[in-house]
């Protein structure tokens, strides 16, 4: 059962790695299927992707690696021009004579170009070219399809460096007499021309999803680092539909639609983000229908010459036309989100509608979702991992180490110790008497070093990162492990070995929250400056004012008096090695104009109650790795000992080979963190030489005139940091009760891995069933297993329960965050309060062969629900401790679990008060039922 839990949950991290095409195309192009079950094949070079490319056999591409045709067919030198919107010199373009472009009033300039990214390479259909991982680039060279060609499918792609210091330099993908084409989770960056384009001729169904168009560039044909020339569909009776792209610093043609034939176009939940100039560009024949778009910083949403070009929009600028929608296509339209840009006029001619009326998929796509500029384009297997993991920005290999690797076994070696180290003191060491009292004493000096060690580990974290905490954690658990069946003595040898294995414990636990925000981290700028797509300094007025003239010249250059204004020439598209990752920007960051899309066109309550839900969530996938943890220390790590005495070996020799392959599978997980929580978002500062420097804290304002300046100062010390910390807690209710909700879920999980065992030892010692006479071996050893058998089935079913209802928790604080968020962590304590009472007060645990212990199921499944309800709902743990084991040996075996009761019923009546509290003043000011943070 365990091994097809885990393989379904974490396959669903790893299956697309070797997957082909991963999901299916939406919108017009539904339905294609590129190279279908062609059996997949990486081609060794240029040579043999060219091969491949142009053949009539169907195929799937695997690009892994950057293909350059840089330099391949040579350069060549001849003369160019300098258009009149060149007025800035090397950091302008200007432009190759290609269709006769170069009018006789621009200036003659010799030109270099490369002639493979001039020239574009007709491709085949059946194709599917599908990128691995980040690898897959196509650099100096553009593809066209055209003559009938169809059913090809791009995804997972970069193309770049078509000659990007050239007008007509390049096309990336040019689509003329064509059908059926999907391109997907593309990236786009360093054209000359074009990014996609179509000719005159038909280019048919067409989606475009999910890409990035990246206009950063040093020679900007609107003189303001912009690229201009991002999309331009002329081709007749097009049918394009353009959802969850990421545009930015582009300046026009963003994209440009019509001025020859029919076409159709569906531009829903894309991003544009600083746009120098315009995005939408409408001309005769061309009906656009603009829905549910976020546009911020753009200058110009919308040309102004659009209400004259003769084409048509429905752009929803309100709910009045949002609902006119549902007359022709069955719902209501999206209303796009216009943040700090220019005018967004009103369109909406419903002649755009009648146009849609009778496609099915828009009918039927009532739930849209904004698109999300924090998911790397390239890395297919982010389109599954999201389904599964809200929110997640990690690369899968991340996600899978983070997930099968720091959570997994965060609590497996810690329940695994605690099932076992009683049988390590009379087994191994060989006492029998005050065990109670010893195992108690270890577990108290384990949690209080782990009190002190987690926030001291957290601190670390942030000089030296979490990656390398979390390895040093796991590496002194597998050597605590070796170390502790090799004690002779409890004191001081056991407890030390003991202490060894809180310390890395609580690294790796304090991982276990540490690293969650990395797996959903918005990049910080020095993220996106390293992946390549750092957005452009804001433009002052007066730089708006010049990017605004430049796209005029250039708009004026396209008028249809000029020679090839809207041609479309050869250019092919080209792949620069920049890290494949579109920029996320802080939402910490509130001056820099950055937030993400739903950050700009949401409130800051709606933001704040969308990142809480996520996160919420988030933990209870967490919690349902940990609670799998806890199943593979009871299914796979606890039987050991038993197996090996089954196979010959006596008990003090099956336990310590037992604690060999348990600390050796530590050792394991470390070198897979290593590998896998690589390049974190964040991270990439931190080392250890960070130890021995002083920390600063950078903030950011701007002037009066609009200039950015940055501020360093010196970071707070370690000292205060915790001071402030632990100051939240009394002055912030809600942090207050996560501690304490915390320090409950520590408890119980000790309670749990610890007392249970214990509890049931001490139900057969009491009624004779078991001995520890040495003389009788054979009845220590059916009795004994038989006390460890049950007390591992009770433990087992209370994880089960804990496991089955993580995600549940996780959803229930997503769904309440809203209104109380406090609820469901109340609900936990008082099934906690029901659950340990119930355990204490039973006569006889033994549920599978006495009649009267079967309340023992209903307890410990109380048990677990109480304690992964504290975990998911706090996740921020604290305080972490639990009594010795005294007053197990001296009052009653069931005394831990009325402390535990009483430890719940605390958690119970604290989040009952502040539950009370917050109800009255929201009472007091009106807004009953609303959540704390909304006016």
């Amino acid at each position: 059962m365990l091994r097809s839990l885990l393989s379904l949950a974490l396959a669903s991290l790893l299956a697309q790695s070797n997957a082909q095409v991963t999901g299916s195309a939406s919108g017009f192009a539904a339905g294609v299927t590129g190279g279908g079950d062609a059996t997949p094949a990486t081609p060794a070079d240029i040579d043999e992707l060219n091969e491949w490319l142009t053949d009539d056999t169907p195929r799937v591409i695997m690009l892994d690696k950057t293909y350059d045709f840089s330099g391949s067919e040579g350069t060549a030198t001849e003369t160019g021009c300098i258009p009149d919107s060149n007025t800035c010199g090397s950091s302008g373009q200007n432009a190759l004579d290609g269709p006769d472009w170069c009018s006789a009033d621009y200036p003659a300039v010799e030109v270099t170009y490369d002639v493979a990214a001039a020239e574009f390479l007709d491709i085949k259909g059946d194709k599917s070219i599908v990128g691995v991982g980040d690898a897959g680039v196509i650099k100096g060279k553009g593809f066209r399809l055209s003559g009938g060609v169809s059913n090809v499918i791009f995804q997972n792609v970069h193309f770049t460096d078509l000659n990007p210091q050239y007008i007509w330099g390049g096309d990336a993908l040019t689509l003329v007499g064509t059908d059926m084409v999907w391109i997907d989770h593309c990236k786009f960056s360093l054209v000359g021309r074009q990014m996609i384009v179509t000719g005159y001729e038909q280019a048919g169904r067409v989606t475009i999803s999910n890409n990035e168009f990246d206009g950063v560039t040093e020679w900007s044909a609107s003189c303001n680092n912009d690229h201009y020339w991002t999309m331009l569909f002329l081709g007749d009776s097009d049918k394009i539909t353009l959802s969850n792209n990421y545009i930015h610093d582009t300046s026009g043609r963003s994209p440009k639609v019509g001025g020859s034939g029919d076409i159709t176009m569906h531009a829903v939940n894309n991003y544009w983000y600083s746009e120098g100039g315009h995005a939408f560009d409408v001309h005769e024949g061309g009906k656009v229908l603009i829905e549910g778009n976020i546009m911020q910083e753009v200058d110009t949403p919308i040309t102004e010459s659009t209400a004259s070009g003769g084409g048509s929009i429905f752009n929803v600028p309100g709910s009045s036309a949002a609902a006119t929608c549902s007359e022709y296509i069955g719902r209501e339209c999206q209303v796009n989100s216009i943040v700090d840009s220019g005018d967004f006029p009103s369109y909406t001619a419903t002649d755009v509608l009648s146009a849609f009326a009778d496609v099915a998929e828009n009918k039927t796509t009532c739930e849209l979702r904004r698109y999300d500029p924090s998911i790397p384009n390239n890395g297919m297997p982010f389109i599954m991992a999201q389904r599964l993991f809200p929110k997640l920005t990690a690369t899968p290999l991340q996600a899978t180490a983070y997930l099968g690797g720091i959570a997994l076994f965060s609590i497996s070696f810690l329940v695994f110790l605690n099932s076992t180290i009683s049988f390590v003191v009379t087994d191994v060491i060989g006492q029998h008497e005050h065990v109670g009292n010893d195992v108690g004493t270890l577990g108290f000096a384990d949690e209080l070093l782990a009190l002190v060690a987690c926030p001291l580990w957290g601190l670390l974290s942030d000089r030296i990162g979490v990656r390398r905490v979390a390895v040093t954690g796991y590496i002194i658990v597998g050597a605590s492990l070796i170390l502790l069946v090799k004690s002779t003595n409890v004191y001081p040898e056991l407890i030390l070995g003991r202490l060894g294995f809180s310390l890395g414990g609580a690294a790796c636990s304090t991982m276990v929250t540490a690293v969650l925000p990395a797996m959903v981290a918005k990049r910080t700028d020095s993220d996106i400056e390293e992946a390549g797509t750092a957005p452009k300094n804001v433009h002052n007025e007066e730089g708006h004012a010049a990017a605004n003239g430049h796209a005029a010249r250039l708009l004026e250059e396209e008028r249809p008096g000029r020679n090839g204004s809207i041609g479309h020439g050869p250019s092919p598209s080209v792949s620069s090695e920049i890290t494949i990752t579109p920029g996320r920007y802080s939402s910490q960051s509130r001056t820099r104009g950055r937030d993400g899309p739903r950050d700009a066109a949401r409130t800051p309550d709606e933001n704040a109650s969308d990142e809480a839900s996520g996160t919420s969530q988030l933990a209870g996938l967490v919690g349902f790795f940990t609670g799998a943890g806890a199943l593979v220390a009871l299914l796979l790590f606890l039987p050991l000992p038993a197996y090996f005495q089954d196979r010959g070996e006596d008990r003090p020799q099956s336990v310590r080979i037992s604690f060999y392959i348990v600390g050796a599978i530590a050792f394991c997980v470390a070198l897979f963190i290593f590998g896998g929580l690589r390049n974190l978002p964040g991270e990439n500062e931190k080392s250890f030489s960070n130890l021995w420097r002083q920390p600063y804290d950078e903030t950011t304002h701007r002037d009066e005139r609009g200039q950015l300046h940055i501020t360093l100062t010196p970071a707070p010390s370690y000292l205060k940091l915790v001071a402030e910390s632990l100051k939240l807690g009394f002055t912030d209710p809600s942090i207050g009760l996560g501690y304490l909700g915390g320090f409950v879920a520590r408890a119980s999980s000790v309670g749990i891995s610890l007392f249970i065992p214990l509890f049931v030892n001490a139900y057969f010692v009491r009624n004779g069933l078991c001995t520890s006479n040495p003389d009788n071996l054979t009845d220590i050893k059916e009795n004994c297993k038989r006390a460890y058998t049950l007390a591992s089935a009770l433990t087992g079913i209370a994880e089960t329960a804990a496991l089955i209802c993580a995600p549940l928790f996780g959803w229930l604080g997503g769904k309440v965050v809203n209104g109380r968020s406090e609820w469901p962590l109340l609900g936990a304590a008082a099934i906690g309060v029901g659950g340990y009472v119930a355990f204490g007060m039973l006569r006889n645990p033994d549920a599978f062969h006495s009649e009267g212990g079967r309340w023992a199921f209903l307890a410990v499944i109380m048990i677990g629900i109480s304690q992964i309800g504290s975990i998911v709902c706090s996740l921020g743990l604290l305080g972490r401790g639990i009594s010795r084991g005294s007053l197990f040996d001296s009052w009653t075996a069931g005394a831990p679990f009325f402390m535990l009761a009483l430890f719940n019923g605390v958690l119970f009546v604290a989040v009952a008060l502040v539950g009370a509290v917050n109800a009255v003043k929201a009472s007091r000011n009106g807004i009953a039922g609303r959540g704390d943070d909304e006016p």
